[in-house]
């Protein structure tokens, strides 16, 4: 479909049409890729609460052992 829409447009009318399918490729993969950007962010900053968490615990759950067995 695309070959008969080329063929009824002038050579600089068909330029013009594909360069703009490209420039709204291109913005949504951008577009993509900033979504992903923002997914591994939350994740990162998820996994580090995470870990913080899990070594406050560690500490908690040492001071408790402690207190135990005294």
């Amino acid at each position: 479909m695309e070959n008969i829409v080329a063929e009824s447009l002038s050579p600089v009318e068909a330029h013009n049409t594909a360069q703009d399918s490209l420039h709204e490729h291109v913005k949504g993969i951008e577009n993509d890729l900033q979504w992903i950007i923002r997914l591994l962010f939350i994740l990162t900053a998820g996994m580090l609460a995470l870990l913080v968490l899990v070594y406050e615990m560690r500490g908690t759950l040492q001071a408790i052992q402690a207190s135990v067995a005294n």
